[in-house]
């Protein structure tokens, strides 16, 4: 073989080399980059991802080892925490102290992203095409509660053990102060572990669902509650006094209306608010006195009436998802005082407002002379 051959032998090496071994580097190192600047460019790792994504949008804030639990339950087997810790870093930084995993809303989840160096605004803008895709196929959703039973299961039963350890020993009493301070040592046991809204959210769904099982304790102690509260909120608001009274009158009676339907349940509405505005006397005797400001002023009065603080067993954050049962013991309430009064049948929210307030204070004198 001649030098030519040679040179050229070796030059076909070469190029074989560059072939096999370089040119699959290049691919490889042309990939990584594109994985870079293309979010949950790894098919698993956008798998685990939209998994989470559901989570925190139906649940709030879950810790790590929570949104561990609800990966692996929707996988069927236990998650790859290396691929799972990817998946989580396209979501806004958790909050400190807990570290809870959040869906933020989308302009502030735009700002928080661009503080950070791997995130340039073309890979943000790919990242929220992704979640509205993700919005759109709707799956692995679930209810706040339902996520927590995934997330927090151990928390949920020793929640509920506690719960019926309150009852237990409180078999003798009938007033609410020692309820609501068992249910504050319950608040304050797990509060640091899983966060306020979560534990909120736990303690309620327990407690709801005892009275909607007809536990009597239970019915005692949360309709002690809603009297308690009527008479703290009058003395202290007294110029929205009739508003508050109005409030519980008018979801007393959307409760009766839908009580023994099965259709899902639907909280007082604006409409429901203006509607009675427009058609009581004392509402209209108002109005009439501003005839070229009339819309301004029903407007003004249905809004008091719909967003007057309601009956609350807890937390105002937690209890637009219970509305139902703060309705229910509204209504409760009201039949509870009902045969102590005249017109304590009647459906005219002002004569439940009566009613109710009323008792209330009725109650309240006899716990003080009691105390006496």
């Amino acid at each position: 073989m001649g030098l030519k051959d040679k040179l050229m032998a070796a030059m076909e090496k070469v190029t074989d080399t560059i072939q096999s071994d370089v040119v699959p580097l290049m691919d490889k190192v042309k990939e990584n980059i594109q994985n870079r600047n293309t979010p949950l460019a790894d098919e698993t790792e956008r798998h685990y991802y939209e998994i989470v994504y559901n989570l925190v949008s139906c649940a709030g804030g879950i810790t790590y080892e929570g949104v561990r639990r609800y990966v692996s339950h929707h996988l069927g087997q236990p998650c790859d925490e290396d691929i799972l810790r990817k998946a989580l870093n396209y979501l806004d930084a958790p909050y400190a102290p807990l570290y809870l995993y959040h869906r933020t809303a989308e302009e502030p989840f735009k700002r928080a992203l661009a503080q950070r160096k791997d995130f340039t605004p073309e890979k943000i803008d790919q990242l929220i095409a992704i979640n509205k895709e993700i919005d759109e196929a709707n799956r692995y959703c679930c209810t706040q509660m339902e996520a927590y039973e995934i997330c927090y299961k151990e928390i949920v039963s020793d929640v509920q053990t506690k719960y019926q350890n309150i009852l237990d020993a409180l078999k003798n009493y009938d007033r609410c102060y020692h309820f609501l301070d068992g249910l504050d040592r319950i608040r304050i046991d797990y509060k640091s572990k899983i966060g306020e809204n979560a534990i909120e959210t736990i303690i309620h769904f327990i407690v709801a669902r005892s009275y909607a099982n007809g536990n009597a304790q239970t019915k005692k102690f949360v309709i002690s509650k809603l009297f308690n509260d009527i008479v703290y909120y009058c003395e202290r608001h007294p110029q929205e006094k009739n508003d508050y009274l109005l409030a519980l009158a008018l979801r007393a009676l959307n409760y009766e209306k839908q009580m023994n339907t099965s259709a899902p349940y639907v909280t007082v509405s604006h409409q429901d608010c203006r509607n009675f505005v427009l058609s009581d006397e004392t509402f209209n005797q108002l109005i009439n006195q501003h005839p070229l400001d009339r819309e301004k002023y029903i407007e003004m009065y249905a809004n008091a009436i719909q967003y007057a603080d309601s009956f609350m067993l807890l937390s105002e954050r937690v209890s637009s998802t219970f509305i139902c049962f703060n309705e229910a013991v509204c209504f409760a309430g009201w039949k509870a005082a009902a045969p102590l009064y005249d017109k304590g049948e009647s459906k005219r929210p002002w004569d439940i407002a009566t009613v109710l307030y009323s008792y209330a204070i009725h109650l309240h004198k006899q716990f003080e002379d009691d105390s006496m």
